[in-house]
């Protein structure tokens, strides 16, 4: 009689329990005692071939720092989505959070060794260095983050509003020959 109500208390503060999604994709909560990535949604596949857009609502999500990225497996190379363009807005505050276009030369690369392949691509924003001194001869180095826009964006990265809807949109050019299957996904916790 007691275990529900102290466990709703305790989500309260810790979230413990399992979260419920309610948009489109496949939302998974890998739980409390998750080590990094607690919560994973995977959109796709994408449509290949000609230009093609594609527009998914993604629904209210837990409060947590997101990465957008965009994965690859099979046949085909990255440079085929060059020019590809990720926007998501925010629904209920009517902005921009992310408007990134996809290139090799500004957004990192995972290639994933075991399944051959596969590849997962986000942009880390823009960030300045700063030098501390410390005594005599010790430096300490510390970085921010530069051009965060108004709706917390930076990059591909953004820390998720429990109580807003998004609408993801993505624009591709044409991608050829490309035999891959193509997902976005949404992770907590960041690329490792």
């Amino acid at each position: 009689m007691w275990l529900f109500p102290f466990l709703l208390i305790l989500d309260s503060f810790c979230h413990v329990l399992p979260y419920r999604y309610d948009g489109e994709g496949k939302f998974n909560d890998y739980g409390f005692w998750a080590r990094s990535n607690r919560y994973e949604l995977v959109l796709g596949p994408i449509s290949q071939g000609e230009a093609a857009a594609e527009r998914f609502l993604i629904g209210h999500l837990p409060r947590a720092d997101f990465v957008l990225a965009l994965t690859t497996r099979g046949e085909g190379s990255l440079d085929s989505l060059t020019g590809t363009r990720v926007l998501l807005r925010n629904n209920r505050l009517g902005c921009v959070v992310i408007d990134e276009t996809f290139s090799m030369e500004q957004w990192s690369v995972l290639e994933d060794v075991e399944a051959t392949k596969s590849y997962t691509t986000y942009r880390k924003g823009d960030m300045v260095a700063t030098t501390e001194y410390v005594g005599a001869d010790r430096k300490v180095y510390s970085f921010q983050r530069t051009g965060e826009n108004s709706c917390g964006g930076w990059g591909t990265f953004f820390e998720s509003d429990p109580y807003s809807t998004y609408t993801l949109s993505l624009e591709m050019g044409n991608t050829g020959n490309m035999r891959s299957d193509i997902s976005i996904v949404l992770r907590s916790g960041g690329m490792k």
